[in-house]
């Protein structure tokens, strides 16, 4: 004998299965993958902007730019070091930019 589902048993599983058929449409598929040259250039960059600068300066970047440093109290030296690294990071983040403009002009046209 077969036995009876209760009405709430037939509403959950139900719901059961408009959810698993709702969850595959969700789920967008992965088209594009990032190469494994790319992110091993990103990382080997990465590395070498952390040799290229002194941590200290670093560190100086980081308490001025919470605001526990005043820039009156820096030496020459400092005020340089920092201005080169300030100007370092822009000049490598219009890089990435224009870059990433190129990449998405190119998506584009495609």
């Amino acid at each position: 004998m077969e036995k009876k589902q209760s009405v709430f048993t037939r509403f959950i599983n139900f719901i059961k299965s408009i959810l698993k058929k709702d969850m595959h449409k969700q789920i967008p598929e992965i088209t594009t993958k990032a190469s494994n040259n790319e992110s091993k250039t990103e990382f080997i960059n990465d590395i070498k902007l952390q040799n290229d600068v002194d941590f200290e300066i670093l560190k100086l970047q980081e308490k001025y730019e919470y605001g526990e440093l005043k820039l009156s109290l820096l030496s020459d030296e400092q005020l340089h070091s920092l201005n080169l690294l300030y100007t370092k990071q822009i000049s490598d983040l219009e890089k990435k930019l224009k870059s990433k403009q190129i990449e998405l002009n190119v998506a584009n046209i495609e």
